[in-house]
């Protein structure tokens, strides 16, 4: 046999054995939706399911719909373990249930009129050094209410607060 065929088998068992790995590893995720464990049970690195997955899109869909599929089974087991909590008389999973499960349970939000409400607007002005002088220079900025000429916080550029009143003097 020459060097060339050699090369091509090996080549061709090394995808042969690639896509048996690819397979099992979507019955694994079908059985148990969580990457890493299913990697490991195959001995299998994510690094390798992640480029297998960016090289060959027909294996990113048969991923996505096996940890779909996995998905629902634990959803299923979840609900019926739910389920039985209820029969037990666990009274969290009851609760839980109802709220989830029926509307007359549901946590209700507040309802309010538009009226009811009135909008907050801030003007944010650039720091005028002529107002505040005794201030360190930086990124300050000025907030006051819009239709208010009076100024309610000095903000300086290291996000901390300071109330107008310590950082103005009247000469």
């Amino acid at each position: 046999m020459s060097k060339k065929i050699v090369k091509k088998d090996d080549s061709c068992r090394v995808i042969a054995r690639q896509e048996k790995q690819k397979e099992l590893l979507i019955e694994q995720l079908r059985r148990i939706p969580i990457i890493q464990i299913s990697c490991e049970k195959l001995n299998i690195a994510r690094s390798t399911l992640y480029r297998w997955r960016d090289e060959d899109k027909e294996f990113e869909q048969k991923i996505t719909e096996a940890l779909n599929k996995g998905r629902m089974i634990v959803n299923d087991m979840a609900e019926s373990k739910l389920l039985a909590a209820i029969q037990s008389g666990n009274m969290t999973a009851i609760i839980y249930w109802l709220k989830h499960n029926h509307k007359n349970y549901r946590e209700r939000k507040p309802k309010f009129e538009a009226e009811d409400i009135e909008p907050i607007n801030l003007i944010i002005e650039q720091y005028n050094p002529d107002k505040f002088r005794d201030c360190k220079t930086g990124s300050h900025y000025l907030f006051r209410q819009e239709n208010d000429d009076q100024p309610r916080k000095l903000i300086r550029s290291s996000q901390e607060e300071i109330d107008d009143d310590d950082d103005y003097e009247d000469d």
